[in-house]
């Protein structure tokens, strides 16, 4: 009994400390985007209509990325720390707007990766292109194009994440107080 509670204890430090937030909130993120994505599809909430088929497919793409990346933001105390803080004349405009921009760009990958997974799993795509009505070899070809979309999408996305890491880490000291890379709270330390 003592040792299951040593190993809570552990899990707890580790999990939830003020420097392992990230891991957990990114791990929280992608089980959710994969249980909406399941949600949808499992409850046959989707189904592709004979007409109106681009804005019905258009919907089930596009509204849940936008969603979740409104609600990343919505969670970010590090967005709304930049925002505020310059309203209060706390930092200066630099600093405050590369906050803001960073925090926008991590909450654009939440909605990115709900795309790369709706891409990924083709029906709401072939939806969107040709609805219910097309034959089996075009859907077959469109079915295709989604995947190739989806890898696409997820090269660009780790390329460009890579890029901004490597230009953060080469550009940016710690010691520089200039570098608005960093959260406000690391210049409160």
């Amino acid at each position: 009994m003592a040792s299951l509670s040593a190993f809570i204890n552990v899990l707890k430090r580790e999990l939830f400390s003020a420097s392992k937030k990230t891991p957990l909130k990114t791990l929280v993120t992608i089980l959710v985007v994969f249980a909406l994505e399941k949600l949808l599809t499992a409850t046959k909430t989707f189904k592709c209509p004979k007409e109106g088929y681009q804005v019905y497919g258009g919907m089930f793409l596009f509204v849940p990325a936008f969603c979740l990346s409104g609600l990343a933001l919505l969670t970010s105390s590090s967005f709304w720390d930049s925002a505020t803080s310059r309203l209060r004349g706390k930092y200066g405009q630099r600093i405050v707007c590369s906050n803001i921009c960073s925090d926008l760009a991590k909450a654009v990958l939440v909605g990115v990766a709900w795309l790369v997974l709706a891409f990924g799993t083709t029906d709401f795509y072939v939806c969107f292109r040709v609805g219910a009505t097309e034959s089996d070899s075009r859907r077959d070809r469109i079915r295709a194009e989604s995947t190739m979309v989806a890898w696409a999408t997820l090269v660009v996305i780790i390329t460009t994440s890579l890029l901004y890491l490597a230009l953060k880490k080469c550009c940016c000291s710690r010691h520089h107080r200039e570098c608005a890379i960093h959260t406000l709270r690391d210049y409160e330390r």
